[in-house]
């Protein structure tokens, strides 16, 4: 199932874009 695995690797890789990009807005506190 090539075209499965290709689909999950984009969603998988949009999911941590998204998540890193909260994060970076996100204020943190050392």
């Amino acid at each position: 199932g090539g075209r499965l695995s290709f689909e999950f690797e984009r969603t998988e890789s949009r999911l941590l874009e998204m998540q890193s990009q909260e994060y970076l807005e996100a204020p943190h506190k050392p």
